[in-house]
């Protein structure tokens, strides 16, 4: 077992849980923490202890937690991936801190990719015959976009359910990816049906906005998708 300081930049929905993603604060490599025993969801239920309080919340963004993990579970798609133990003699994984944008930013603008394609490839996905055997050398990006909008719009498949693209400008290319950051998807969604420049949905005092974008691991329809797994608000 090694312990982890864990930046934690993603907490994302996705089939039977969550998926969550940062950056290990020691080793300065990204990290995918997955349950082995659930198909890589995070349980709904995963929780830390508040710093400094016996109290109990939701694992945030821009959280920093000490994290247990096990064996590297990496694939050639999602090279990230790391067993996610349980917790010991606790109710909850601890809380360190909260990132502090004085002294933490240089952290995460040493991560941020300037020149695309992004994740491999230009569009929302990459063909999985194309990718082959091939073998990723990662599967996570740190990008500030330019020319961000949000689009929210009914499922083609379950036009009753709403939908959250975010449609943004990396390196002179146009990219339109599903956003599957739970905190933005319902606070896109409050604004209602149609496209929204970044300024309508974002807080006026934390304007600029860092995306990061996960690979999925398994292909639909012959396709690996993209998603924006984590949305970062930060003071300009």
């Amino acid at each position: 077992m090694q312990e982890s300081r864990f930046l934690c930049l993603a907490v994302s929905r996705r089939d039977g849980g969550k998926c969550i993603a940062g950056i290990d604060l020691d080793s300065s490599r990204w990290i995918r923490p997955v349950d082995v025993n659930s198909h890589g969801a995070i349980s709904n239920g995963i929780a830390i202890a508040s710093e400094g309080s016996n109290q109990i919340r939701w694992l945030e963004s821009l959280d920093i937690v000490c994290l247990p993990l096990g064996n590297h579970v990496g694939t050639t798609i999602q090279p990230e991936n790391w067993e996610l133990l349980p917790t010991t003699n606790r109710q909850a994984y601890e809380a360190l801190r909260r990132f502090d944008l004085r002294h933490d930013m240089e952290i995460l603008t040493g991560h941020l990719e300037g020149h695309g394609p992004l994740l491999h490839s230009y569009g929302d996905s990459i063909s999985a015959p194309a990718l082959g055997a091939r073998k990723l050398d990662h599967s996570l990006s740190l990008i500030e976009p330019d020319d961000l909008y949000w689009k929210v719009e009914p499922k083609q498949k379950y036009p009753t359910e709403l939908q959250i693209r975010a449609d943004f400008s990396f390196d002179d290319d146009r990219y339109n990816i599903s956003v599957t950051d739970s905190v933005w998807e319902t606070r896109c969604i409050r604004a209602g049906k149609g496209g929204h420049r970044n300024a309508e949905i974002a807080d006026a005092a934390r304007p600029r906005i860092l995306l990061v974008v996960s690979l999925g691991a398994k292909p639909l329809n012959g396709q690996h998708y993209k998603f924006v797994a984590g949305v970062l608000a930060l003071p300009a």
